[in-house]
């Protein structure tokens, strides 16, 4: 999921590299440098996302979540394997050296979690953080004119906005199973929707290359946890919930609006 602060040192090796056999499109070599810097951040991030899904499986488990909720949670995981690949080929597209992850070290998460802090993990990481990163991508797959990288957005697009519904149907099933936990998700949401967004001035803005620059990303930040996130939050703790099985739940979706 989205948020995960541990990622991995990069390691040289090339067999995280997703097959993508295209030409890279003419750019400067500063550009080239910028861009294959900037999908090394990415691939990194793709990759700490498969730890906290594996970490999510087990939080799942520990609080004997439905099947449903379990398979959607794995496919998750594997989805950020392949994500990763993509983003690893893409930096090495545009660089001279293929690169992948090296060992994950732990990041210190306590081994054990109850359902408050596994339920706040799921609205900071996958309610909020999925929910940006999707629009995101999203908007980022319709900025850009090259058609390898509208290829792998098109593709990470997608599933990222499954991540983030499978976020929502989860907080939606806890609360209908411990209605205590109300309170503390909804000041992990306020918490989350008030925490600053500064623009990071030093990231590309190379759009046509699928890069956004770092203030339009904080824009879309905004505009999503304003115009998304706060009323979905909103109506999902307002709407009087029943403990049921996770497969009587919609799939989260309807909680989610594009913005415009």
């Amino acid at each position: 999921m989205a948020g995960h602060a541990t990622t991995a040192p990069l390691a040289r090796r090339g067999d995280w590299l997703a097959q993508l056999g295209a030409a890279v499109p003419g750019c400067s070599a500063s550009e080239r440098e910028a861009l294959a810097r900037s999908w090394r951040t990415a691939a990194l991030g793709e990759h700490a996302s498969v730890a906290a899904f594996a970490r999510f499986v087990l939080d799942l488990l520990a609080l004997g979540a439905p099947p449903e909720l379990l398979i959607a949670a794995q496919h998750a995981l594997a989805e950020e394997v392949t994500h990763a690949r993509l983003c690893f080929a893409l930096a090495a597209r545009y660089g001279d050296e293929p690169h992948g992850p090296g060992p994950l070290a732990p990041g210190g998460e306590p081994t054990s979690r109850d359902a408050v802090d596994i339920a706040c993990s799921a609205v900071i990481e996958g309610c909020v953080g999925e929910t940006v990163s999707a629009t995101e991508v999203a908007i980022a797959r319709d900025a850009t004119s090259d058609p390898v990288v509208r290829g792998v957005f098109a593709r990470i697009a997608e599933d990222e906005q499954r991540h983030a519904a499978l976020a929502w149907r989860f907080v939606r099933w806890a609360l209908a199973q411990w209605p205590e936990l109300r309170d503390p998700v909804a000041r992990a949401f306020a918490t989350a929707l008030a925490s600053p967004i500064v623009p990071d001035d030093g990231a590309p803005d190379l759009r046509e290359h699928g890069r956004l620059g770092g203030r339009e990303r904080a824009a879309i930040a905004r505009a999503v946890r304003d115009e998304v996130i706060a009323p979905s939050a909103s109506s999902l703790l307002a709407a009087r919930t029943a403990a049921s099985d996770a497969s009587d739940a919609s799939d989260g979706r309807d909680l989610l609006a594009p913005v415009r």
